[in-house]
């Protein structure tokens, strides 16, 4: 007698969010790593369609419409060129004029305890440092104009740089400070300058560096490993200086985001004030609160009782409030120690994120040991879209120990891995740094790839340890 098999269940409506088909890996990291090392992105887009078209019928629905559009644009570009150079150019265009006006209104420019910031700059030099990477490449492929250009862009930017830092030298400085190099002219008499030595002492340049004053030229592959190793390191301090720019920004972003669990570091210190309120702002906020909120907070015993879900629904609660409408009066905080800026947001009419962030200040002003003020634990300081390599290697720098003294911990920590890098490229691409390819070659007679690195792992070592004082008589 045959078998009666289950029937299998009949497809009814639409598929549940998620459901679709994930797709295949198209790039290993290596290669992903190999053309945006080079800051080839064009390259890597033709890469991934060409993968795309080789897995056709594999294809998640987002990946087949990767493909139709980078298809159209192909089909585009070969059907009416012009068209699409056009059409580049008036976005260009059209792009670069709504960011300048973005920017000459202001709309986006905040000032807070002498740290100014404009996202609409942001975007604009985002975009120009973009524009900038491609141009090297085209002069790297010698693409037509891309090494004239170069020439060109470089001598008018120095000259800017020369011109505005007589006039406005500490507008320069925190960057001078922690630069090995600025940008200067040069003639071809090695005594004309154009005044780089009092523009040098102006902007304070390298005057936080670990190594302000390379001058190591007693031999050639000496003077390019000591240039190489002090520009990683260069590198490096300039990731960690980045850390208090990115905490502050972490730090007004914040003010516009919805508390989480995490800003509650004091619960008990936190219920005492609410559940027998004397404050004046106690008192309102305990009563803003939603019953079932309140149901909580009274039954809530600290040694006995589970906080989650009173957690849950204080910051819920809180989160409403701060969104509602002005919780200032002046009888209301008249008891509480406003930090300077809440002061200065008291003299505004806030709406919309604005008066979240002005309620959240009050707040934590109120509530000074049970809300956080600003970051914890908890809170990341480097953006989320920021690349997961891009994340490590900014950790990696902040782990790292003053370089004084250090030289073993700054070697293994990153400076190895980085010098390897620059290695793969010189491999890879001799005109990346023709000079010191051409010493490593003269020093191995020829010899292998291998024998070429241990010659310069050797000589950036040392050049490392004189850079953190290990060894200053060879400095």
């Amino acid at each position: 007698m045959k078998q009666q098999t289950k029937p299998k269940p009949r497809r009814t409506g639409t598929k549940p969010p998620g459901a679709e088909r994930p797709g295949i890996r198209l790039f290993s990291e290596a290669e992903r790593e190999g053309f945006l090392s080079r800051n080839d992105y064009t390259g890597f887009d033709y890469f991934v369609a060409g993968r795309l078209r080789e897995k056709k019928k594999q294809l998640s629905p987002k990946q087949q419409e990767m493909l139709a559009k980078h298809e159209d644009v192909e089909k585009l570009i070969r059907t009416d060129p012009q068209a699409v150079l056009t059409k580049a150019h008036q976005s260009i265009d059209d792009g670069v004029t709504m960011l300048l006006k973005l920017i000459h209104s202001g709309t986006f420019h905040h000032e807070e305890l002498g740290w100014r910031a404009d996202r609409a700059v942001g975007c604009f030099l985002s975009r120009l440092w973009f524009a900038n990477e491609q141009l090297i490449r085209l002069a790297e492929i010698r693409a037509p104009d891309a090494c004239s250009h170069l020439w060109l862009a470089a001598k008018r930017l120095a000259s800017a740089f020369v011109r505005l830092a007589t006039v406005y030298p500490e507008e320069f400085r925190s960057a001078a400070e922690s630069s090995l190099t600025m940008p200067s002219l040069r003639a071809r008499h090695p005594n004309f300058t154009c005044d780089a030595a009092a523009i040098a002492q102006a902007v304070h340049l390298a005057e936080k560096h670990p190594a302000p004053d390379i001058c190591d030229n007693r031999s050639r592959m000496g003077a390019l490993c000591h240039w190489l190793v002090a520009n990683i390191v260069d590198r490096i301090e300039s990731a960690r200086s980045e850390r208090e720019g990115m905490t502050q920004t972490a730090q007004y972003k914040k003010g516009f985001s919805k508390f989480f669990e995490s800003d509650v570091i004091d619960l008990a210190a936190l219920v005492t004030k609410l559940k027998q309120p004397k404050e004046p702002v106690s008192i309102y906020l305990s009563k803003r609160l939603s019953w079932a909120t309140r149901q909580l907070l009274a039954r809530y015993a600290a040694s006995t009782s589970n906080p989650a879900p009173l957690l849950t629904a204080l910051v819920k609660d809180l989160n409403r409030i701060v969104r509602a409408q002005s919780i200032y009066e002046p009888h209301r905080f008249s008891g509480v120690a406003l930090r300077p800026e809440t002061q200065r947001l008291l003299s505004q009419e806030p709406q919309g994120d604005y008066l979240v962030r002005r309620n959240r200040f009050l707040l934590e002003d109120a509530f000074p040991r049970g809300l956080a003020r600003g970051l914890t634990k908890a809170d990341k300081i480097i953006p989320d879209f920021y690349h997961p390599s891009v994340c490590r290697n900014y950790e990696a720098c902040w782990e790292l120990p003053g370089l004084r003294g250090n030289a073993d911990a700054w070697w293994n920590g990153r400076v190895k891995e980085l010098l390897l890098e620059e290695f793969g490229r010189m491999s890879r691409q001799t005109t990346h740094n023709p000079g010191l390819w051409l010493e490593l070659v003269r020093a191995t007679d020829g010899g292998t790839e291998k024998e070429k690195w241990r010659v310069l792992e050797k000589n950036c070592r040392n050049k490392l340890k004189q850079v953190a004082g290990e060894n200053p008589s060879q400095a």
